[in-house]
């Protein structure tokens, strides 16, 4: 073998080289980034369109379905979602996973263009906008204090807004909880009436009274002059001076009919920090932006900003992603170096011989190293994925030089022979690790993204463990030979009661493999049906999901109330709500909750879920840190579940913050269809068979009954008498209530909208009474010439792949797995469906979908790769096949695991099915390498059995770490390592038997 010869022949050379790799692999350390996932790009872009007054049907038919029509087109196109509200419309398009967004973002703006023409009159122009589903909130801060909220709402929009903005990595700063700040000049409208005014007059009367012109410039001798003309008033008071008008030959000014006052128009969302009126301020990183560091950036802005607060303000920090990715990746880190730890003591357990212990338990870490350069390379950062890569790699690792040291230790005196000769086999073990793993670089699902970046890892990591084998190892077993023999008999009287463990354990194991090899058949049958038998009894107890559940300390409650309610009421209710929380304990009596945030009228909405209105709330609950407490997030869930059913008149939604963005259901059932009554019935049939389901909750739909809408038809007979046109009498109309903005008042540096507008007043009955101006100056009420009638609006239409539809919404419960609520919610249409009609999953239940789909391809891909690796190294068609028997076992293993646990079957559990497909065959080929020599399958079994015994407990304790590891993020951790120790556990035991047996069946060619 060229490596291993030429590191014993020339050490300094080898180890100047090792030297370098692992300086690159410390400078990759310094430049390395932190975040919770790999960043994965979903190409989303967006087409918005404002249609001023437009009901949801008008804008679905004469907006929504010329785009639709016309962006369908564009190449590369996998979902198009399209909602429809008063006045409103998106349309939402992903794309296939590598699609460039920018020229998918180019592409719909030419498609949209083309069709412009053919929009609506009234409707403003298409905005096309490129959405990033990694730009997610990294940071909630509140500002509260002695001030009203209008103040404290500019104060955030004018200093801290920008002060965080210009933060590295943050995308944007939004703000919920007030409005932007203007002058409101509130006309009396007895007042106004018995002047002989009308409300459109006063708004002629401020836009043209309230001006400033720059006039150009004028020349004096020498100097030049600006000459600007200022009829702007100094201060809101001073608009009272302009003068209206005399209808009744007295004057009448401004200040007679109008109050003035710095104020905001209607507003339209509340915000509460722990009881206390506040903004709320949520931050959004870049998709593509380092999520720790962003934070960083953000907490050094936040304490230079609450330095500048002026007095009676306060500015608090509520929650930020930096702390749970610093715990989260650092939690990964000490998984690897318990594991690193306890391989080493494995191995000196195994070898009782320290400087065999010692080259195999330096080679981890000089492996580990090595490996990190491919985070350079490839520009990864230390997150969730790579570090799962790393620490279940670490007991892998290390099994490349057990093998090498353990055939030095059995043959003595020539490092160099004992080396080569087991060269092969170490390669041919390597190498199964590192073809699994091309299939998972095809893998075009999100799911498959995320593991790109964990395979590369893998395979950085087996090569350079390969490497370390070669070079480091035979060259430490070579320079340590024949040195401190005199601790060796003190670590051999030490382990003297192992030991003697050991040799019973070896002589029962050639006792009872000796009566399989007797009946070989009859035990290969009783394996294969033991193994079935397994299968079929441990698969109701696996249930499968996306991701697990992420304990991050944060609980987000939707409230919905009925779509009539107002702002303020719908604000009571909420804050009632949250206080109740506020007195929660743990089951240890200690309080729960550290900060609890209500929004009202703004929630995080999915795609097909109303995130803006009145009627809406969301609390936002902040606990205490998992490890402080007992209880389990999906426990502490489940309690405020059970309190919510006792609040009539309220859907309430409770959810968990996902580890790949957001707080929406995991489970989105969309029925398609034409007819909304039909769509609306199968949507309640399929929502009421998941809320009599236990492995379903927080069920909820978009099946709504209509918010109450006053519309007003015209007259247009009056109108035409009168000589008015109906847009006229609309205009006055929205200046009565929602105001009109004939100028703006500037005051220093800033300048503020002029809304006016009819002094606020409550009850419906006032609409027929609005006086507006007719012709000789005479104003008639709007009774006279118009039908005012209370009528029911759909809250909104939602499309998808250019049909209507209606979304199921659900939680998976606790305990059950999200595959498991997917399949109800199947059923529950499977004979319902008219001819016409279909159902598609959506968000979180897509992607599952979609991943499960891929895995099964790929591992059978890799199980094919891995099949043809070995069939070219042995060069044998037969005994790759009998190598690849131990695969089955690897995932009842895995199935055993997860039942016994209580777990779910993650995707994370699944890409440690697909790895282990490469790891467990290595005691085979051990095992083959050996019968292939010597041409006995017993003494074969029986030379090889301490390397596989050590090798499985290297591997095995090596991923106990992330199997039994606790504290922040350890749920992802636990999905991959769990299901790799019972793999590796189960495939081991039995391979021990049941590949000689197969052996025994065929004669070895011995190797030439």
């Amino acid at each position: 073998m060229i490596l291993s010869d030429t590191a014993i022949k020339k050490p300094i050379l080898t180890l100047v080289g090792l030297i370098v790799l692992m300086m690159f692999g410390f400078l990759a350390v310094r430049t390395m980034g932190i975040d919770t996932l790999p960043n994965v790009t979903i190409p989303y872009v967006t087409v918005k369109v404002t249609y001023p007054g437009a009901s949801p049907e008008e804008i679905e038919t004469s907006v929504v379905k010329p785009i639709e029509d016309a962006v369908v087109q564009v190449d590369g196109l996998k979902h198009m979602t399209a909602t429809c509200a008063n006045n409103f419309c998106q349309v939402l398009l992903e794309f296939e996973l590598g699609r460039d967004q920018n020229v998918a973002a180019s592409d719909v703006r030419e498609k949209v263009s083309a069709i412009e023409g053919d929009l609506p009159d009234g409707a403003d122009k298409p905005q096309i906008l490129k959405y990033d589903m990694n730009a997610i909130p990294v940071v909630t801060v509140v500002l509260t204090g002695n001030y009203g909220v209008d103040e404290l709402y500019d104060y955030a929009d004018q200093n801290l807004s920008d002060r965080f903005s210009a933060v590295s990595g943050v995308a944007s700063v939004d703000l919920v909880g007030g409005e932007e700040r203007e002058v409101v000049v509130s006309v009396d409208r007895e007042k106004l009436s018995a002047a002989g005014l009308t409300l459109a007059e006063v708004v002629n009367k401020v836009g043209k009274g309230n001006v400033k012109v720059p006039s150009g410039q004028i020349s004096d001798h020498t100097r030049e002059f600006s000459i600007a003309y200022d009829a702007e008033a100094a201060t809101p008071d001073r608009l009272g001076e302009i003068e209206l008008g005399s209808p009744r030959g007295n004057r009448v000014y401004l200040r007679d009919v109008a109050t003035f006052s710095f104020g905001t128009q209607r507003p339209e969302s509340y915000a509460f920090s722990d009881g206390k009126p506040a903004i709320v301020v949520k931050i959004t990183k870049r998709g593509e932006a380092n999520a720790a560091k962003t934070v960083e950036g953000i907490r050094a802005a936040f304490d230079l900003a609450r330095q500048n607060l002026p007095g009676g303000m306060r500015l608090g920090w509520i929650r930020d992603e930096g702390a749970y990715v610093h715990e989260t990746v650092a939690g990964g880190v000490s998984s690897i170096w318990q594991g690193v730890l306890l391989t080493g003591l494995v191995l000196l357990l195994f070898l009782s011989d320290w400087r065999t212990a010692l080259t195999a338990f330096v080679s981890i870490p000089i492996t580990i190293v090595i490996s990190l350069i491919a985070f350079t390379l490839y520009g990864y950062t230390a997150n969730v994925i790579t570090m799962n890569a790393i620490g279940i790699s670490v007991g892998i690792l290390v099994a490349n030089s057990i093998v090498v040291l353990e055939n030095i230790v059995a043959k003595p005196g020539n490092v160099m022979k004992a080396t080569d000769e087991i060269a092969l086999a170490v390669a041919a073990s390597a190498l199964t690790n590192v073809v699994v793993f091309l299939p998972i670089a095809t893998m075009k699902t999100m799911a498959g993204r995320f593991f790109v970046p964990f395979a590369i890892v893998v395979t950085a990591s087996t090569f350079a463990s390969l490497l370390v084998s070669f070079t480091l190892t035979p060259l430490m077993a070579q320079a340590l030979d024949g040195r401190g023999a005199g601790f060796n008999r003190l670590l051999a009287r030490l382990f003297a009661p192992w030991n003697a463990f050991y040799e019973r354990l070896a002589r029962g194991y050639a006792a009872s493999l000796g009566a399989v090899l007797r009946r070989p058949k009859l035990w290969l049958a009783l394996f294969s049906v033991l193994t079935l038998a397994g299968f079929a009894l441990l698969s109701p107890y696996v249930k499968s999901d996306f991701v697990p559940t992420m304990d991050r300390g944060e609980l987000s409650i939707t409230l919905e109330f009925p779509a009539d309610t107002n702002l303020d009421h719908a604000s009571r209710r909420a804050q009632a709500i949250a206080a109740e929380f506020e007195k929660m304990t743990d089951s240890a009596g200690k309080p729960l909750v550290v900060h609890r945030v209500v929004t009202v009228g703004r929630t995080q909405g999915t795609l097909g879920q109303v995130s803006r209105g009145s009627y809406l709330a969301e609390i936002d609950l902040v606990l205490t840190d998992m490890t402080r407490r007992p209880d389990t997030i999906d426990a502490i869930a489940s309690r405020i579940r059970t309190h919510l059913l006792s609040e009539p008149d309220v859907i309430a939604t409770v959810m968990v913050p996902s580890v790949v963005g957001g707080s929406s259901q995991t489970l989105q059932l969309k029925i398609l269809g034409e007819d909304m009554d039909t769509l609306n019935t199968l949507g309640l049939a399929a929502a009421q068979k998941l809320k009599a389901d236990p492995s379903a909750t927080d069920v909820s739909h978009n099946v709504r009954p209509g918010r109450p809408e006053i519309r007003i038809h015209p007259n247009r007979a009056v109108l035409n008498d009168l000589g008015l046109t109906p847009d006229i009498l609309g205009l006055n109309l929205r200046a009565a209530f929602a105001g009109l903005t004939p100028a703006t008042f500037t005051q220093g540096e800033r300048s503020y909208d002029i809304r006016v507008r009819y002094a606020q007043k409550d009850g419906v009955g006032q609409i027929d009474e609005l006086n507006f101006p007719g012709p000789g100056g005479r104003p008639f009420v709007l009774g006279a010439v118009a039908d005012v009638k209370e009528t029911i609006q759909p809250v909104q239409i939602v499309r998808s792949e250019k049909r209507r539809s209606t979304i199921v919404y659900a939680n998976n419960a606790p305990g059950h797995g999200l595959g498991e609520t997917m399949a109800v919610a199947t059923s529950a249409l499977a004979d319902k469906l008219p001819r016409g009609y279909a159902t598609l999953f959506g968000g979180m239940s897509e992607y599952m979908q979609e991943a499960l789909d891929e895995f099964g391809l790929v591992t059978a891909i890799a199980i094919a790769l891995t099949y043809l690796l070995l069939a070219a190294i042995l060069e044998s068609w037969v005994l790759p096949f009998v190598i690849l028997f131990t695969v089955p076992f690897s995932y009842l293993g895995i199935f055993a695991a997860i039942a016994v646990t209580g777990t779910t079957l993650s995707i994370f559990g699944l890409l440690a099915g697909i790895m282990l497909v490469g790891v467990v065959v290595n005691a085979a080929i051990l095992l083959i390498d050996a019968w292939q020599r010597t041409g006995d399958v017993l003494q074969s079994a029986k030379m090889k059995f301490r390397p596989i015994l050590m090798s499985c407990a290297a591997a095995l304790f090596g991923m106990l770490p992330m199997a039994l590891g606790t504290g922040l993020g350890c749920e992802l951790r636990q999905s991959m390592g769990i299901g790799s120790v019972g793999g590796i556990l189960v495939s081991s035991l039995v391979s021990l038997y049941f590949i000689p047996a197969l052996c025994a069946l065929k004669k070895s060619p011995a190797r030439r």
